[in-house]
């Protein structure tokens, strides 16, 4: 059974090796918004086989009925564009995501969003490093 690293890991410098410390500023004190707030937090599964078979394996979902693909473009949109309303904090926030999202895309292939579970969900930005392990970023998501 594969296990997925934390990001506190050795295993996660394999993955972000080369802009671990461009990463790593922008996801310090970056929380997800849902009915609870969830840290970005940087992760790797050092498996190669399909990706939905991983995740449910690594994170402990026992039905793939439970994971949902989302598009990586749509759910970025949502993340770093700006409203109206915004204050000047929901803005730098909009800013940070936007740039996450801009150094997955430069170091993952396949970029893919996955929510797995239900009422608290664990979404996964995956994609496949030049070795093909499974790396990205999580949050978690509350929805009632």
């Amino acid at each position: 059974m594969s296990k997925k690293k934390s990001n506190s890991s050795a295993g996660s410098d394999l993955f972000f090796g080369s802009y671990k410390d461009r990463l790593k500023p922008i996801l310090k004190g970056l929380f997800y918004i849902s009915e609870t707030d969830s840290e970005v937090v940087p992760f790797e599964i050092n498996e190669k086989g399909p990706i939905v078979d991983q995740l449910i394996e690594g994170t402990g979902a026992d039905d793939v009925k439970l994971v949902e693909q989302v598009n990586a473009d749509t759910f970025f949109e949502r993340l770093s564009g700006v409203q109206d309303w915004y204050g000047e904090f929901e803005k730098i926030r909009a800013a940070r995501f936007a740039e996450v999202y801009r150094i997955l895309k430069a170091g993952l292939s396949d970029l893919t969003v996955y929510r797995v579970g239900r009422v608290r969900i664990e979404i996964f930005v995956v994609g496949r490093t030049v070795g093909g392990t499974l790396a990205g970023i999580k949050m978690i998501s509350v929805e009632t």
